[in-house]
């Protein structure tokens, strides 16, 4: 989702993670809609380092069980622990 600029009539500008749809407005923490803004800022993004794509498979691995996982994650280093939903 990108990040939109928004200002409320309370004053408050801030920023929202809003999906396309719901690009136009955004819920102030007073209890009204703020309304989008357009900033002059320069575009908000993410720099990945120089090199990070050595490091990805060309081909990729489908896990048919724990086992292979396990064994797979050993290959490269990683853990094979499952983040259960509580």
């Amino acid at each position: 989702m990108p990040l939109y600029d928004y200002k409320c009539e309370c004053g408050k500008e801030f920023e929202a993670l809003r999906t396309i749809d719901e690009c136009d407005s955004a819920p102030c923490e007073c209890g009204k809609t703020a309304s989008r803004t357009f900033s002059t800022r320069a575009a908000r993004y993410h720099a990945f380092p120089e090199g990070w794509w050595d490091t990805l498979d060309v081909e990729p691995v489908y896990i048919k069980n724990r086992r292979q996982l396990k064994e797979e994650c050993a290959k490269r280093g990683l853990s094979s622990v499952y983040l259960l939903d509580s």
